[in-house]
């Protein structure tokens, strides 16, 4: 039979997911030894409710905001000195939405990615995700929160390189306390389904290291629907793929998004990927310099010969 998938606690406390920086921080992406506490009732209540319709380009719809930014800042300290990433962003995100934050090194994407998601406390500003005011949590909270609706793709992908593709995508599950039903068959079953989804089956007992940087990048995508999550972060998830094998991923991601109907915020250099949003907000030395459809973005201008 299978191995067991370690215990999640020293899962989440061995092996923290980390992400790059941008804009000079460095932004942990961890659970917390806590976050195998199941959803609780409000949680599950919100799931139930969410509603919204289409790629959403109009904020002013009657789905209910998935992501509710205020006033959000948030300032570093690098050398001694302060340095300000973001500077009084205020944005709101519908329920299915498909969103692309664009911008150059720097300007502050990957800051606001972690702050949207509850993975770092702002400066000054609020967020509230999916119904929930995530400055009202505590830190063990928002673990719990994250795990249960918060799905999250990365450039490196941040598999667990000695759980199998199998086990990887049960972390999650088992995070929930999904695994305390059924000895484990459940979170087998489950992860084994996601992975005959993104064509991986037959790999199912696979390390990371025997995995191309596609099919790591397809497991990923499995674990992050792992607990049909109701917002997927992502986080450059083809910065380390070939052109070819980075479209069929995000193709998988976009359809895989309509069928669990979650919301898609996603952060990318590419603005030929940005244009298969709904929606691109464009960052600018930490502020919104452009937030509208794909096809109103300012292109830059062509280099001279």
């Amino acid at each position: 039979g299978s191995r067991a998938v370690p215990q999640a606690d020293s899962l989440a406390t061995s092996e923290a997911w980390t992400a790059g920086a941008d804009g000079g921080e460095s932004t942990c992406f961890g659970l917390s030894p806590q976050a195998s506490t199941a959803a609780d009732a409000a949680n599950n209540d919100a799931a139930n409710k969410r509603t919204g319709k289409g790629k959403g380009t109009n904020l002013e719809t009657e789905a209910r905001a998935m992501i509710s930014a205020h006033g959000l800042s948030r300032t570093f300290t690098s050398g001694g000195r302060p340095l300000q990433v973001l500077r009084d962003v205020d944005l709101e995100i519908e329920a299915r939405a498909f969103v692309a934050v664009v911008g150059p090194s720097g300007s502050g994407k990957t800051t606001l990615l972690g702050l949207l998601a509850g993975l770092d406390r702002p400066t000054a500003g609020r967020v509230a995700l999916d119904g929930r005011d995530l400055h009202a949590l505590s830190e063990d909270e928002r673990a719990r929160f994250r795990v249960n609706r918060v799905g999250f793709v990365f450039q490196t992908f941040h598999l667990l390189p000695t759980l199998t593709a199998l086990e990887n995508v049960r972390v999650p599950l088992e995070l929930a306390g999904r695994g305390r039903r059924g000895g484990g068959g459940e979170t087998r079953r489950r992860a084994a389904s996601l992975l005959e989804r993104v064509g991986l089956t037959g790999r199912e007992g696979h390390y990371p290291v025997q995995l191309s940087g596609g099919e790591r990048q397809r497991v990923a995508l499995a674990r992050a629907f792992a607990n049909q999550p109701a917002v997927l972060f992502a986080d450059e998830p083809t910065g380390n793929l070939d052109a070819e094998t980075g479209a069929k991923v995000v193709a998988l991601m976009e359809e895989l998004n309509r069928e669990a109907g979650t919301t898609l915020v996603l952060v990318t250099h590419d603005l030929e990927l940005a244009g298969r949003a709904g929606r691109v907000i464009r960052l600018d030395r930490g502020r919104i310099a452009f937030d509208g459809p794909p096809a109103a973005l300012p292109r830059p201008a062509p280099t001279a010969p």
